[in-house]
């Protein structure tokens, strides 16, 4: 029986930056994989600091991640980018945009039957007011959400909103940005829902 194939695409948070220690297993592509079971198979393109930004040192575009994903041919392409494009040093909403519709537009093209855009999870900023890796909660949720409704509405893809399910939960996190194993879980959860 052929598998259907998911091709996680995204920054430290699909990588599992929040569960270092123990990634293979509580990263939340591989918590969703054993959800989904045998006749699945989940990909982790991931990568610590990746942005939809492009001409940056962390672009995504430059990590050689999307073109493994795209090679795939998967069945269902998961993104999910925006959190470290929120950095003050990297910033500009349309070059956001414009990142993320070239990565997403090349996905359909060439690499999946479906894309799936995903809201990032909240930032929570530290008692102190500062977030860590110096990104911006009010930018993700002010001005990232916004563009990938957006691009999600022009592109006809769907979306999972991971936003909604983790602002009123700072217990899921490392450090108010890396979902720790509950937080992985979590979202998980919610992808699970959303594809069965």
């Amino acid at each position: 029986m052929k598998k259907t194939v998911i091709a996680c695409l995204g920054d430290s948070i699909t990588f599992g930056h929040g569960v270092a220690d123990t990634r293979e297993k509580d990263a939340w592509t591989f918590v969703l994989q054993r959800m989904l079971g045998g006749g699945y198979e989940v990909y982790n393109y991931g990568r610590n600091g990746a942005t939809a930004i492009e001409d940056v040192p962390d672009s995504y575009v430059d990590t050689g991640l999307l073109d493994k994903a795209v090679r795939k041919n998967a069945d269902i392409c998961i993104l999910m980018l925006g959190t470290n494009d929120t950095k003050s040093r990297y910033w500009n909403a349309e070059r956001y945009r414009k990142g993320l519709l070239s990565i997403a537009g090349r996905i359909l093209k060439e690499g999946s039957g479906r894309l799936i855009l995903m809201l990032p999870p909240c930032i929570f900023p530290s008692d102190d007011g500062t977030t860590a890796y110096d990104v911006s909660a009010y930018i993700l949720a002010e001005e990232v959400i916004p563009i990938i409704r957006e691009a999600a509405q022009h592109l006809g893809a769907d979306v999972i909103d991971l936003y909604s399910i983790t602002k009123d939960h700072p217990e899921y996190y490392l450090e108010g940005v890396h979902p720790n194993i509950q937080g992985n879980r979590a979202i998980a959860e919610e992808i699970f829902r959303h594809l069965k």
